[in-house]
């Protein structure tokens, strides 16, 4: 299953105590992934909902689940859901089959027996399905089990990752995630989900059932997935990049069809409208490394990859223009053909001149080179500058630019023992002298880079202290003065598996990094975190992208912040290899939004004069923007008032409630309206601490509290502080 300037630091300070003094760890949100588009309508015992890439209806037989999978899918596909019946060590448990669902809230839910209810949440990235037992007679194992139906019912079976996945090849379909069981008390517990003669069957152990304090929750998750490219060709080596004007990403990605014809194909995707139909942007006998990054204000991208004649001859960095109505420009060679060119990479000038940009490449047995470009308006071709070389070396290799910052460029590379960084700036010169990061012994790093406003985060995989596998580690360089400067490295991630080939995106308030993780022989999963934007500091839960004991490597990430939107979020893609078919690649996209909004717990109302207080964004490590707005109708009131608690008794007076203050905020209001900041630092700590407000005001005489005759109290809320 898956918050005035003196006071702040008091109440930052006891945050971290708050979570110093949490006793059962927090359990991290492995899905990581989450979407704003979701609801749930209806009367009469139907309801229907929908998500970001899914619908779903209720009735008094169950639930129906239908993903959008788009035109290829010449009829609808859906999953159906009916209770079959409950036991506990093998004796039923009285439930009625058949019952109209009720709504609350969000959420469908089926009362079928005075100690049994059935609950199905409507989220944003799914349905979330849960069982809520008040009363559990017996002992033993608690075992429920769900009649499956459909169109998508036949194709079940056991995902890499656990749970269950129904997926018709080539389309995509439904996935039911692992069973938790979760206690009054808090405490948790891994349960079963299994195929059993053609039902669902959901189970708890005895051994956390006996024990569990009432009531208990059980819960999997019933979801949907992006599958770009699936089928029987050979689609791998994706990339992505989001254009704030026309609101869509565009997935990019290489499809090889024999040993001596690949293409390049291109397709969007916005959440809500989902797959666009996939474009042909280039041929050839030889083509790798597409590369893809947006330029907003011109609603263009640019594309650009590997192309040669043959596997053993030269290759060139050939380019095609997409624009935001699906139209393409003409296709380009940007490097001569005598050259050998090979690994580009390329950015935008985001927020400054925005039809400029750079694209950097290794000539083999030369160096490493980057070049300007001009991107035109209408159907022209790109206007080159002049080339430039970023380092002489024969022995360099990997070269990434951030994507982020405006004016001065950074590129970063892999030597033998090293990470080298060089700032660039347009229209085509080195700025200063190269940054050198040793990571020891002749280990060649995969490096990747990006940042603003002077500040820089690199990643690099390198070898592990005293061992063979590879860790993530990040290494924060400034720019000042024409100078590059480390500022603070750290290990992202470490695990006795194999971390390497790590990317990048600037979110805005916070980065995200991905990256590969070995898992046993050709078994690789994606993982990824958040990173604050100072000091290597981990801004949330390492997180799994993907499942275990699959073949998920080559992740890219592409930013909404880095396509000229102000909404952080990005889309992580990555190739899927089946090695069981002669063709295996397949190409998967999810959506990552750093910021989990909760909604608020009502702990009590106000008192005198209308005042409401309400969280401006959501209350999340990182979320530099997180505050609370205070609004009233009281004429009189120029001030207010924000008391924020952590864990204190509540005060009282004439019969009302005040949120004990561990700091208090006085902040002007303005026709009846204000706001307070609460800055949240990126702490891993902090997650799951209790964080309540109320917010007060003195206007019209009242009589309430004796002590403060014009005072007038909202009601109280209670954040928890997440992701």
């Amino acid at each position: 299953m898956a918050y005035f300037a003196v006071t702040l630091p008091a109440l930052l300070l006891a945050l971290a105590s708050a979570a110093t003094a949490q006793t059962t760890a927090r359990e991290p949100d492995l899905t990581g992934i989450r979407r704003s588009a979701h609801g749930l309508t209806g009367a009469a015992g139907r309801l229907a909902g929908f998500g970001a890439d899914y619908a779903v209806q209720f009735d008094a037989h169950g639930m129906q689940f239908q993903p959008a999978l788009g035109a290829r899918a010449v009829r609808d596909q859906r999953l159906e859901l009916e209770l079959a019946g409950i036991a506990r060590g093998g004796a039923a448990l009285p439930v009625e089959a058949v019952v109209p669902p009720v709504q609350r809230g969000a959420a469908a839910v089926y009362r079928r027996s005075a100690a049994v209810e059935e609950r199905y949440e409507v989220r944003a990235e799914g349905v979330e399905q849960s069982f809520v037992f008040t009363a559990l007679p017996g002992r033993g194992d608690l075992v429920v089990r769900c009649r499956l139906a459909g169109e998508l019912a036949p194709f079940g079976e056991v995902a890499a990752g656990g749970g269950l996945q129904f997926l018709v090849p080539g389309l995509g379909g439904v996935s039911v995630g692992a069973v938790t069981g979760i206690d009054a008390a808090g405490d948790r517990c891994q349960g079963a989900v299994r195929l059993v003669d053609g039902q669902l069957e959901l189970s708890l152990p005895a051994a956390f059932v006996d024990t569990a304090a009432l009531p208990l929750v059980l819960d999997p998750l019933v979801g949907a997935r992006i599958d770009a490219a699936t089928g029987g060709l050979n689609d791998t080596e994706p990339a992505v990049a989001f254009d704030a004007t026309s609101s869509n990403f565009l997935l990019v990605w290489r499809q090889v069809l024999s040993a001596t014809s690949a293409s390049v194909l291109g397709r969007t995707w916005r959440p809500a409208v989902g797959l666009g139909a996939a474009q042909v942007l280039g041929t050839g006998p030889v083509l790798r490394r597409p590369r893809v990054v947006s330029h907003n204000l011109a609603n263009r991208w640019l594309v650009i990859w590997e192309r040669g004649d043959s596997v053993v001859g030269m290759t060139t960095i050939a380019s095609r223009i997409v624009n935001g109505d699906g139209t393409l420009g003409p296709a380009q060679d940007l490097t001569p053909a005598a050259s050998n060119c090979v690994e580009p990479d390329l950015s935008g000038n985001p927020g400054l001149v925005d039809n400029l940009g750079v694209m950097v490449w290794r000539e083999v047995g030369v160096g490493l080179f980057a070049q300007c470009y001009a991107l035109p308006s209408g159907t022209q071709g790109l206007s080159l500058l002049p080339a430039f070389a970023i380092v002489p070396d024969p022995a360099a290799r990997f070269p990434r630019v951030s994507k982020s910052g405006t004016g001065a460029q950074v590129v970063a590379f892999a030597r033998p023992g090293e990470l080298v960084v060089q700032a660039c700036q347009f229209p085509g010169v080195l700025v200063g002298a190269p940054y050198a990061f040793a990571v020891g012994a002749a280990h060649l790093p995969q490096v990747d880079i990006d940042g603003a406003q002077g500040s820089f985060l690199a990643v690099l995989d390198q070898l592990a202290p005293g061992r063979a596998d590879r860790d993530i580690r990040g290494v924060q360089i400034d720019l000042q003065g024409g100078q590059l400067q480390l500022r603070s490295t750290a290990v992202l991630a470490s695990s006795t598996a194999d971390d390497f080939a790590p990317k990048l995106a600037l979110l805005g308030p916070k980065y995200l990094a991905v990256w590969s993780r070995t898992t046993g022989f050709l078994d690789y999963e994606v993982r990824g975190s958040s990173v604050g934007l100072t000091g290597c500091v981990p801004c949330g839960a390492e997180f799994a992208v993907t499942g275990a004991l699959a073949t998920d490597v080559e992740p890219m990430v592409g930013a909404r912040y880095t396509g000229g939107s102000s909404v952080p979020g990005a889309l992580v893609v990555w190739a899927s290899h089946d090695l069981s078919r002669p063709l295996p690649g397949d190409i998967h996209a999810i959506e990552f939004t750093p910021f989990a909004a909760t909604p608020p717990q009502a702990l009590w109302a106000g008192c005198g004069r209308p005042v409401t207080i309400a969280a401006t964004s959501s209350l999340s490590i990182g979320n530099a923007a997180f505050g609370y707005s205070v609004s009233t109708t009281d004429a009189a009131a120029g001030l207010a008032f924000v008391s924020l608690g952590i864990v204190t008794a509540p005060l009282g007076c004439g019969g009302c409630s005040f949120v004990g203050p561990t700091a208090l905020g006085v902040i002007p209001l303005a026709g009846g309206q204000g706001s307070y900041a609460v800055p949240m630092p990126c702490s891993v700590r902090l997650l799951g601490v209790p964080l309540d407000a109320q917010a007060a005001i003195l206007g019209t005489v009242t009589n309430f509290c004796p002590l403060a005759a014009q005072l007038s109290t909202s009601n109280a809320i209670r954040l928890l502080v997440g992701e």
